[in-house]
């Protein structure tokens, strides 16, 4: 077994594994709250770098865009303890004109469900930061990664 914190376990469906370490903890020994929306993220870029089929980054740069994230949400099912595993199972949520979404839900081993979020991400110019339409080569990749097209 892989001892990284965290590392892309399958691509088809995308799901990163991500491990619990003591240093994510509180002194009850449960991961703060606060580390989650670390997880979702960490995660989240490495879907985003599969999604564009390489580096997001370097396809936004091509564009004179970036993506930063516009919003989050996150629901807490179970608690975490060092040591302990999560699956986090992405797709590509809705997807607008200026902005999309990555959707995500964290399972234990044993299947149950310890978070579910949503990562909203904007599509802005890097130079003026206004918003832009997403660009249509990553449009084409973000609906082929819809929770229908990902499975």
């Amino acid at each position: 077994m892989n001892d990284a914190h965290e590392y892309v376990l399958s691509r088809a469906p995308f799901v990163v594994r991500r491990k619990a370490r003591w240093s994510d903890c509180d002194p009850a020994g449960i991961v703060y709250t606060g580390r989650y929306t670390e997880y979702l993220l960490d995660s989240a870029r490495l879907y985003a770098d599969h999604v564009a089929g390489g580096s997001m980054m370097a396809l936004m740069h091509r564009h004179g865009a970036t993506t930063p994230a516009r919003g989050m949400s996150l629901e807490f099912r179970r608690s975490m303890a060092p040591g302990d595993v999560a699956d986090i199972r992405y797709w590509v949520g809705e997807v607008r004109e200026h902005s999309f979404e990555f959707h995500c839900e964290a399972s234990a081993p044993n299947g149950d469900l310890v978070f579910a979020g949503v990562c909203a991400i904007v599509c802005i110019n890097r130079e003026s930061k206004r918003k832009v339409a997403i660009p249509e080569e990553l449009r084409g990749l973000l609906m082929r990664h819809t929770k229908q097209g990902d499975k």
